[in-house]
């Protein structure tokens, strides 16, 4: 779809005539949810998959009949409490929306976001590890040498980060997780991690 785009029926139709059984969305929950709605609308039911931008709680406006019900998402952090449907989320997670939530101005807007709001978290942990490691006297070089150090570094809500000098990746594992509607709105695991070795 284009960025511009609001009605997003003609898509619907595209991809219900197309045949696919699957759908993988890439793209912002102002157009997911649209999206989906028009799916339910033409009775289209393929299995989503998505990335981590809609692993969210907004998401849950398209509806319980809609195909974000049972929707797989490939997510890098795990879940707090607060999203999964069990409301037994990663003890990690919880502890940093706890911390968080504490120096919140407006703790309704983190509820409301948690998930991106912990991916901004996640994405300075070990920025801020390297910056420790790398000592006063901060330098590029420096710098670069102590991200490199991360090796498997659990010091994050992300399942181990590892830099080298031909590896940039970082993170390197998704958590599958289910979008469903009962017993309450949320999440729930697919499986454990599933990891990848970046090294080329």
């Amino acid at each position: 779809h284009e960025p511009t785009e609001t009605n997003l029926a003609s898509q619907a139709l595209k991809l219900r005539d197309s045949g696919a059984t699957a759908v993988v969305m890439y793209t912002s929950d102002g157009f997911a949810i649209p999206l989906l709605q028009e799916m339910a609308k033409i009775n289209y039911k393929p299995q989503i998959l998505a990335s981590s931008v809609l692993a969210t709680s907004t998401m849950f406006r398209a509806g319980p009949t809609s195909q974000w019900n049972g929707a797989i998402i490939a997510n890098f952090i795990p879940f707090p409490s607060a999203l999964l449907v069990d409301g037994k989320g990663d003890p990690k997670a919880d502890a940093v929306v706890a911390e968080i939530l504490k120096y919140a101005p407006n703790q309704d807007v983190v509820k409301a976001d948690l998930p991106r709001v912990l991916a901004g978290y996640a994405f300075a942990q070990p920025l801020i590890e390297g910056l420790k490691r790398a000592g006063p006297e901060l330098t590029r070089e420096k710098f670069v040498k102590a991200m490199e150090s991360l090796k498997n570094w659990q010091g994050s809500l992300f399942n181990g980060i590892s830099f080298s000098p031909t590896d940039r990746q970082g993170n390197n594992s998704v958590l599958l997780v289910k979008a469903a509607f009962a017993p309450r709105p949320g999440f729930s695991s697919v499986g454990g991690w599933v990891s990848f070795n970046s090294e080329r």
